[in-house]
């Protein structure tokens, strides 16, 4: 536009509008790029954020399998234990609310005196 200003081709004006229509273009140019930008980066940190909470749901999958792996080793172990020592359960169940062994009082019963 200013080389037909220029040649008087075209008016001072004309060209000066041309100029600020092609200026306003490309600031509307930089400005979709940056909305772009920012949106790629925005999903980028939303799908890091669900990648991270797949991975920390995965491991408290994996540590509630390998907890549960683990009691149940524990209590056949038990149950093997009880088997060898005396052959069968270790006696009859303490009844409720039943006489308490010497030596395990509740606070309750030692403010008591009982």
């Amino acid at each position: 536009m200013t080389r037909l200003a220029e040649e008087k081709l075209v008016r001072g004006a004309e060209a000066e509008k041309g100029r600020e229509a092609v200026a306003a273009g490309e600031f509307a140019v930089s400005q979709a790029e940056a909305e772009l930008k920012l949106q790629r980066n925005e999903l980028a940190s939303k799908e890091s954020q669900k990648q991270a909470e797949v991975d920390r749901l995965r491991f408290a999958a994996d540590l509630a399998g390998r907890r549960i792996a683990d009691e149940t080793k524990n209590a056949q172990t038990n149950v093997d234990t009880v088997k060898k020592t005396d052959g069968g359960p270790a006696g009859p169940a303490p009844e409720i609310g039943g006489p308490r062994p010497l030596g395990r009082r509740r606070p309750a019963d030692a403010a008591l005196g009982r």
